[in-house]
């Protein structure tokens, strides 16, 4: 049930520091829920969220789901977003 609250955690620096660590002591079935239920295009162009974003990335050891949730859903709206700080961060560190 945590894990489909995690975007909730995210609007402070302290919420982010504690949904990075529930993230990273998932297991794989409960990774793959939380990140279905991310709203990543939102999420992109948040100042805090993005991290998240960024965390999941490079911490996630299933590359189809990262690709294929994250990297597809960022770069159908590269060109909406290509100006966002945010955005080009995530882009840049995925």
């Amino acid at each position: 049930m945590l894990k489909e609250k995690l975007p909730a955690l995210l609007a402070s620096k302290q919420g982010l520091q504690v949904a990075c660590a529930i993230f990273t002591i998932l297991d794989a079935k409960d990774r793959k829920v939380a990140i279905k239920a991310l709203p990543v295009v939102e999420m992109l162009s948040n100042k805090i969220a993005h991290l998240f974003l960024i965390h999941i990335a490079n911490t996630l050891d299933d590359t189809q789901l990262t690709k294929k949730k994250l990297l597809h859903e960022a770069l159908k709206v590269v060109d909406d977003q290509i100006g966002d700080k945010c955005y080009q961060t995530f882009i840049i560190s995925s």
